[in-house]
C-alpha cells in the first residue's frame, strides 16, 4: 500500500513538471511591419543584426533598420526592383527589369546579375562572403546557379525538369526546389544534393537557411484542398508557422528570427517579424522521467509474485 501510494506521488509530480515545463518553454512574438502608405508590403531577407530586405506594392525595394525604411531602387529599373536577401555586411541581392536580371547593391552602387546568353535571371540569396544563388532561364527550363568570384556554375538536381535555388549560409550550404514528379525541396552541400519533402501527399519551397542549418519556407498540403503553410525545419523536425494566420516565411537569420509577409481581411500583404522561440525539455523534465521510469522498476522488483 505504501508502495503504491509513493508511486502515485511520484506520476503527480512528473505530471506538474512536465506542465510547467511546457508552458515555460517558448513564447511567441510576432511584429506586424507595414510600409508606410503602402497597400502591400512583402518582407523577404534578414541578417543578424536585424535589418530586413523587402518590397512594397510590387516592386519598390526597402531597407527596413532601426524603424526605418529606406528606399532601394535600381537607378537602371526605378519602376522594379525587388530585393531578396541580405547579408551582414549589408549587402543585398534580388532581381530587377521585371525579372529579367537580377542585381547586387553594396555600397550603395548597383551591379547587374546577368547569367550569358538567358533570357531571365533572379537572385535570391547571399552569405557573408559574397557568394550568390539564384536561377536564370534559357528556353524552356529553370537552373539553378552560384555566383562567386565573378564565376557563374550551374547547379541542377540530378534529373529534375528545373531547378530553382533559394538561400545560401556562411557554411556553403544551399536550399531550393526542383521539378521530378511534383515539387521538391532540397538540400546542397559539398557537391551533395538531399531531397526535402514535408511529411505526405505535398509539396515544399524551402526559402532560406541559417548558419545551425535551420530551414524555413512554405509547404502545401495537395490532399488538404491545396492550404499552404509555413515552416522551420530544424534537426530534422519540423514546426508550423502558424502565427500569423496565412504566414509566408522568407528568410531566417542566426538567431532563429523570421520574416515574411501575410494576408488579413483587409489587404494583401503585411511583412512580419516573428522572433518566437521554440519550446524545449527543461532539465526537470528530463529528472521527473527518470524519477518515473525508476519507480516503475522499483514497483516491478518489489511487487511480491503472486501465488498461483
Amino acid at each position: 500500500m505504501h508502495k503504491t501510494r509513493l508511486f502515485g506521488l511520484m506520476l503527480l509530480v512528473f505530471l506538474w513538471v512536465l506542465w510547467t515545463s511546457i508552458s515555460y518553454g517558448g513564447s511567441v512574438a510576432v511584429t506586424t511591419i507595414d510600409c508606410p502608405g503602402a497597400s502591400m508590403t512583402q518582407l523577404t531577407g534578414i541578417n543578424n543584426s536585424g535589418q530586413i530586405a523587402g518590397y512594397c506594392d510590387q516592386a519598390v525595394g526597402v531597407l527596413y533598420s532601426g524603424g526605418v525604411f529606406t528606399p532601394i531602387i535600381d537607378p537602371a529599373s526605378p519602376g522594379y526592383t525587388r530585393p531578396m536577401a541580405i547579408d551582414d555586411n549589408g549587402q543585398i541581392v534580388g532581381t530587377a527589369n521585371s525579372g529579367d536580371s537580377g542585381f547586387l547593391y553594396s555600397g550603395g552602387i548597383f551591379s547587374q546579375l546577368a547569367y550569358p546568353g538567358a533570357t531571365d535571371t533572379e537572385a535570391n540569396g547571399i552569405n557573408d562572403s559574397g557568394e550568390i544563388v539564384g536561377l536564370y532561364i534559357v528556353l524552356p527550363n529553370e537552373h539553378g546557379f552560384l555566383y562567386s568570384g565573378g564565376i557563374f556554375t550551374t547547379i541542377d538536381y540530378p534529373g529534375a525538369i528545373w531547378t530553382q535555388l533559394w538561400g545560401v549560409n556562411n557554411v556553403g550550404e544551399v536550399v531550393g526546389t526542383y521539378w521530378s514528379n511534383g515539387q521538391h525541396g532540397f538540400l546542397y552541400t559539398g557537391g551533395t544534393f538531399t531531397s526535402i519533402d514535408y511529411p505526405g501527399d505535398s509539396s515544399i519551397q524551402p526559402t532560406g537557411i541559417n548558419d545551425s542549418g535551420e530551414i524555413v519556407g512554405t509547404y502545401t498540403l495537395i490532399n488538404g484542398g491545396g492550404t499552404t503553410y509555413s515552416f522551420s525545419l530544424s534537426g530534422g523536425v519540423y514546426t508550423t508557422i502558424d502565427e500569423p494566420a496565412g504566414a509566408v516565411a522568407n528568410g531566417v537569420n542566426d538567431s532563429g528570427d523570421i520574416v515574411g509577409y501575410y494576408s488579413d481581411q483587409s489587404s494583401c500583404c503585411r511583412g512580419f517579424l516573428d522572433t518566437s522561440t521554440i519550446p524545449e525539455p527543461r532539465p526537470a523534465f528530463l529528472m521527473a522521467s527518470g524519477l518515473v521510469v525508476l519507480g516503475v522498476v522499483r514497483r516491478g522488483i518489489l511487487r511480491p509474485a503472486r501465488k498461483v
